[in-house]
């Protein structure tokens, strides 16, 4: 089967709708002026109805008896805060960040393959989304939906229950919602009130998902773009043959993949001090969403929500999982280069040659990784060591809390 060679907007697809789900357009593409309008909106109607749940939160926190509150409760609670902070820091990211994002984008749009047989060169099928990487971002976004969608279908489902059990007029609709911090009048409800309610709360729901989710997403073809460059200048390098014989094509062909590796690296560069805030808040927010949720689920059990909760830890975990993954490939594959430039046939090479060959391999030694502020490399060891700190955080609560 022919491998898709994939364009580079082909990539970007997936962060950008992410963003223009919330009427943003993180490209600034072109478009007609009523439908940019409409984005803006959009985007201002969203972010005013998320600002207003957040205060609603904040004030039910000021005025919340912890003492009398259930754990079950506060636990919510802190989830729903650790999330906040999360997805709201993520945006703002990108909004601050926002011009050096485009820069990069475009640096590696300049860089990426134009024409068929380079494409099949770099292999650029191997780089795209994978079936795999697809399902999870599915079931992240599904598992948003199902949480926050649940309690409509619970009391849609006990309506229907009750009316074929004791009648149309002896059914009552249970008006249940996600968030809560919102109430609604238990005495006289509203189905406007209601519908008003669960649209409010679908909202604020998409700002913090996409944004969570999204500046991630960007994060990940950034450097996914980058592993396929390193790839290729690994695999090109490795193959070459150089000869004394042809001194001036070798320099030549040489010097094209010194520069290339020294943009590489300076694109890296930048890359971490856009991310690398956002990366360290993501480490400590990720851990603490899975001991929240892990002791709501303990206390709560496997009903309907518990089952949505487990399941969008999991999308959650496996989030972190891809970033971290991600970084350990981008060190592999920058070491690799410098594994490639040992190990092909340099020694038949000109001592020009050789003397560019060694900035590569200088290089090398320093091999490119995705930092947290420069505190610490993402890698999967890095994965491991925070979920084991994260379950024995969680032992000791659920220890308290028995």
């Amino acid at each position: 089967m022919a491998p898709v060679l994939y364009s580079f907007d082909d990539f970007f697809w997936m962060p950008e709708t992410a963003f223009r789900l919330m009427g943003y357009d993180a490209l600034r593409r072109s478009k007609s002026a009523w439908l940019e309008l409409l984005m803006w909106v959009f985007y201002i109607f969203c972010g005013v109805i998320h600002t207003f749940f957040n205060c609603i939160m904040i004030y039910r926190l000021y005025e919340m008896d912890f003492k009398e509150t259930h754990i079950s409760l506060i636990m919510r609670y802190a989830t729903e805060i650790t999330f906040v902070i999360n997805s709201d820091t993520k945006f703002v990211t990108y909004l601050w960040h926002r011009s050096s994002i485009q820069r990069v984008h475009a640096r590696l749009a300049e860089l990426y393959p134009q024409t068929t047989p380079m494409r099949l060169q770099y292999q650029v099928e191997k780089y795209y989304w994978s079936r795999a990487l697809r399902i999870l971002i599915a079931l992240y976004f599904g598992a948003s939906a199902l949480m926050v969608e649940g309690p409509l279908l619970e009391s849609m489902y006990m309506y229907v229950r009750d009316w074929l059990h004791m009648g149309r007029q002896h059914a009552q609709f249970s008006y249940l919602h996600y968030y809560p911090f919102i109430s609604l009048d238990a005495e006289k409800p509203s189905l406007v009130g209601y519908i008003g309610t669960y649209l409010g709360e679908n909202l604020h729901t998409l700002v913090m998902v996409n944004s969570n989710m999204g500046l991630d997403l960007w994060m990940v073809c950034f450097v996914g773009q980058l592993c396929m460059h390193f790839d290729y200048i690994g695999r090109t390098l490795q193959a070459y043959q150089p000869d004394r014989q042809h001194d001036v094509a070798d320099c030549e062909f040489l010097a094209h993949l010194v520069v290339k590796h020294q943009r590489l690296m300076e694109i890296q560069k930048e890359i971490n001090s856009i991310f690398g805030e956002s990366l360290i808040l993501n480490l400590i927010t990720t851990a603490g969403v899975f001991c929240t949720v892990g002791v709501y689920i303990l206390l709560q059990g496997l009903d309907l929500e518990g089952v949505s909760y487990l399941i969008f830890i999991f999308t959650a975990i496996a989030q972190l999982y891809l970033i971290c993954y991600y970084g350990e490939l981008i060190t592999s594959l920058s070491t690799y280069v410098g594994q490639a430039a040992y190990s092909h046939t340099w020694y038949n090479a000109s001592q020009a040659y050789k003397k560019q060959l060694l900035l590569i391999m200088l290089r090398s030694q320093r091999p490119a990784e995705l930092s947290a502020m420069g505190f610490l490399a993402l890698s999967v060891d890095t994965f491991k060591q925070l979920m084991s700190v994260s379950y024995r955080v969680f032992a000791l609560i659920r220890t308290m809390i028995q």
